[in-house]
């Protein structure tokens, strides 16, 4: 992140309950080749790897741990990172704001 905010100028700030969470804390390391893609399109590939969000401020962007992250309230694994990302990036869609069991199962596309 502050290869990003060195390139760009934007201000990126952590919120302190991110590395809490984080396999290895603070020393928690990301590699990404970003290529033809804007500041916006990286910061969603790479938070979402991490099982962040980022959210715009006036001065800054902050990073801040998705509400899963947090309510595991411990440091996340590697491996529970990687289900958050799946998660992520494969949404339900369910077709409406309250639905009952019944109705998830026949729109996950199981029979019975």
């Amino acid at each position: 992140m502050q290869s990003i905010q060195h390139d760009t100028g934007v201000p990126i700030e952590v919120s302190p309950a991110v590395y809490d969470l984080l396999p290895w804390g603070d020393q928690t390391n990301i590699t990404a080749k970003i290529e033809n893609q804007t500041l916006r399109q990286a910061l969603d590939a790479i938070t979402q790897k991490l099982g962040l969000k980022y959210v715009l401020k006036d001065e800054f962007l902050e990073l801040q741990p998705v509400p899963a992250l947090v309510r595991l309230g411990r440091r996340a694994t590697v491996q529970e990172l990687g289900a958050l990302d799946l998660l992520a990036s494969n949404p339900l869609n369910l077709p409406a704001d309250r639905t009952t069991v019944q109705r998830t199962h026949r729109c996950a596309g199981s029979s019975g």
